[in-house]
């Protein structure tokens, strides 16, 4: 009969290593040291089977510090004789296999004539590691009776009964039961290692830690599936890939902790949520990162640490899963059937999407805050929707074609060609019209005196403190719906190079932000100046009035070259953040604000004065220059002044978005075209007063209704758009003059007409 004992806890009642190291440190003191070497080194071996190793090799190096060691075994035996267990004395039998981790030495004081598979001390009391390895996977392993103190263990050894030790009890394990434990347990572990994906993933969807917003998702079952299959089908994919639970967690770890991130510190400066299409905007957010600091929270410092110490036990203690290889790669094809069902019947579902979510914790009309209260990984994912351009509702090529076809392609007359520049400056908004905020400087006196002597009026944009290549792309293009623009498109910039003018775009920044340097010759521009090819400066942005000196030298080489000019810049000054620490002049008088909101306010006026001040300048030069020119400029959206909007709040400002009032306040910029005298005399237009609120897809239209330039099929047909409806916003429109609900609209025949004629230009 041949049975195999584990020694420590079953024959040994404790750990032998242990005692023995404790009986020599009543002999020798000296030996102290070895307790933190030891405690170290067991920490360690929790999440490291190499560092386990390491530790127990060395563990005993102790015994270098004692004298007579064989004097130290007999009166150890003597003194734990007593921790032999009775039980086994009993059922002593020569054939036994006693395995062991601890030294062989150790082991033999207590037993007779059995073999003892242990480990061996060197020389220096190193344990023999290879041996003792080698020795076990050349073992015999098929026994009548197996006594085991291991879970884990239960299933390499071929035994008649096998018993699991459990405090001393002997207890019969039936290998199929544990088999099925086994595997309910490689079940269960991707669950619960998804679900603490899934509450990081909730933490950092929203800007603050905030526990009512927290909860609410909990509370609705679809909503937290819908955050939580896409982690755990994610885990399960990569395991059936990897066979490795360890590997396939860390993968998804990582993707959840960089989307978390990215999305938390776009949240912090722009009050704005990573959306899928962010995902294509990487080189820009790489190049950001050295302007902006990421985000990193206790909270998220605390996730990484507990991720990769369940990273370390997973690959310490769960194992290769054991499914033949063929067999994994079905059930991922199978998985990933399921997913994508899955997004096509669920995570697009536009009537699901507006279902779900506690709105009663938001203002509905702030699309961020739709976004939050859906979790972050479903909403996410519901974004990839608008990721990619896709038709209208309805879309008709040929209706498209046959509506255009009403209208004929227009040349500008040569005698009536002017220069046309076009600035569109960052989070650019006059405050002054707010009767709440007092001015202690008249901060926009130059903006006032050049609008005296200019048509101005303001743009309804659809996005705030950010979002800027909206508002550019609607001036450039006219479309109502952007497209990607991956290939050539046809814009304004395209018919003024028809019409024989040199067209540059301009932006003092990184030419990679929004694609812009190759999106923008896809618009038909002929350049496109960028911080790498042009605006080279120390401080990382050039100022406005070091800005201009650059379109100006432009237009006029480009004059000089017989040719006239077209130019679309983008300016950075005022570029958030702003700092709340004080500024040396303030601009207003201070009302009781806090002290964030007035120093954030002042630090954004000061920018903006200089702005002022720069443009009075372009437009002192225009004004002297001897070749026909206007310039056109106009905000691309108001600025991003704290979370929650408390500047804004404590400015007086009304952003609640329950009226008229107050969308406008969220999404009016100024814009302005002003022309010289040589242009009004040419042109015979004094170019002065008023103009109406339009949107931006309408502003060149406004200009060449200015110019007299009748433009192409396109520009004339969206004109005759703008003649009814010259504000189309998802809140309101302006109809006729009159705002009105966007879901009231007399003219949504119309709107949908011009999104399919939009779609189709921008796609021919």
């Amino acid at each position: 009969m041949c049975n195999l004992y584990y020694f420590n806890k079953l024959i040994y009642k404790g750990n032998i290593d242990r005692d023995f190291f404790l009986f020599c440190f009543h002999k020798n003191k000296k030996i102290w040291k070895y307790f933190f070497i030891h405690f170290i080194y067991f920490i360690l071996g929790m999440f490291s089977n190499k560092l386990s190793l390491k530790g127990k090799k060395i563990y005993h190096n102790y015994l270098n510090c004692m004298d007579n060691i064989n004097s130290l075994y007999k009166e150890f035996k003597v003194k734990y004789q007593r921790k032999i267990n009775k039980w086994y004395i009993n059922n002593y039998n020569s054939n036994n296999v006693i395995l062991s981790k601890s030294p062989k030495e150790f082991v033999k004081m207590f037993l007779k004539d059995e073999k003892i598979i242990a480990y061996e001390f060197d020389n220096k009391y190193n344990l023999n590691i290879k041996k003792y390895n080698d020795t076990i996977n050349k073992l015999d392993k098929k026994f009548n009776n197996s006594y085991l103190i291991k879970l884990r263990d239960l299933d390499k050894y071929n035994s008649e009964v096998i018993y699991y030790c459990k405090k001393m009890f002997l207890i019969p394990v039936d290998l199929k039961y544990f088999k099925v434990f086994k595997i309910i347990g490689i079940i269960l572990l991707p669950i619960i290692l998804s679900f603490f994906l899934l509450i990081i993933t909730f933490i950092h969807g929203i800007i603050y830690f905030d526990l009512e917003f927290i909860s609410s998702y909990f509370k609705d079952i679809v909503l937290l599936l819908l955050n939580y299959l896409p982690i755990l089908f994610l885990i399960l994919f990569l395991l059936f890939i990897t066979k490795r639970l360890w590997l396939s967690f860390t993968f998804t770890s990582i993707i959840i902790f960089l989307l978390s991130i990215i999305n938390k510190t776009k949240l912090y400066y722009r009050d704005d949520v990573f959306k899928f299409e962010d995902v294509f905007l990487a080189k820009e957010a790489l190049i950001m990162t050295t302007r902006y600091d990421i985000i990193i929270l206790w909270y998220t410092v605390i996730g990484i640490l507990i991720t990769i110490l369940l990273i370390l036990w997973l690959k310490k203690y769960v194992k290769t899963i054991n499914i033949k290889y063929r067999y994994s790669l079905i059930y991922a094809v199978l998985l990933l059937m399921v997913a994508i069902f899955g997004y096509n019947k669920y995570y697009t579902d536009d009537e699901l999407y507006l279902k779900l979510g506690d709105k009663s914790l938001i203002n509905v009309w702030i699309e961020t805050r739709q976004f939050q209260i859906r979790g972050f990984i479903y909403p996410f994912i519901y974004s990839s929707k608008n990721a990619f351009p896709k038709a209208p509702d309805g879309y008709d090529k040929k209706e498209a074609e046959k509506i255009l076809s009403k209208y004929a392609y227009d040349n500008i007359p040569e005698d009536k060609k002017v220069n046309i520049i076009s600035v569109m400056l960052e989070a650019y908004n006059d405050f002054s019209k707010f009767s709440s905020i007092e001015f202690t400087d008249d901060v926009y006196k130059d903006l006032h005196d050049i609008e005296k002597k200019s048509l101005y009026g303001e743009l309804k944009v659809d996005i705030f403190g950010g979002g800027t290549v909206n508002t550019e792309r609607h001036y450039i293009t006219g479309f109502i719906d952007l497209p990607n623009f991956r290939r050539n498109t046809y814009s304004y910039a395209t018919y003024f190079k028809e019409q024989g003018y040199v067209a540059d775009s301009m932006h003092p920044s990184y030419g990679s932000f929004y694609n812009r340097n190759s999106v923008n010759i896809n618009l038909g521009f002929d350049y496109y100046w960028d911080y790498e090819n042009m605006f080279k400066v120390d401080e990382g942005f050039m100022q406005d009035k070091d800005f201009y000196k650059y379109i100006i030298e432009r237009l006029k080489e480009t004059n000089k070259d017989g040719k006239k000019y077209f130019n679309f810049s983008v300016t950075y000054q005022n570029h958030g953040p702003y700092k709340t620490y004080p500024v040396e002049t303030t601009y207003i008088k201070n009302k009781g604000y806090s002290d964030n909101a007035y120093n954030m306010f002042n630090r954004y006026l000061t920018g903006i004065k200089s702005s002022n001040e720069a443009l009075k300048e372009l437009v002192d030069f225009v004004d002297n220059y001897e070749e026909p020119t206007i310039v056109v400029f106009f905000g691309d959206h108001n600025p991003y002044l704290g979370e929650a909007n408390y500047v804004y709040n404590e400015l007086g400002i009304d952003m609640s978005l329950n009226d008229v009032a107050s969308f406008e306040n969220y999404y009016s910029v100024p814009y302005v075209i002003h022309a010289n005298d040589k242009a009004k005399e040419l042109l015979n237009n004094d170019f002065t007063g008023k103009s109406d609120d339009i949107s931006p897809f309408f502003l060149m239209n406004e200009v060449f209704d200015n110019l007299g330039y009748k433009g192409y099929d396109y520009t004339k047909y969206t004109k005759s758009v703008k003649e009814k409806v010259d504000v189309i916003h998802e809140l309101y429109n302006k109809e006729n003059g009159e705002y009105v609900l966007s879901n009231n609209s007399q003219y949504k025949k119309l709107i949908d007409e011009y999104k399919n004629v939009s779609y189709y230009y921008a796609h021919k």
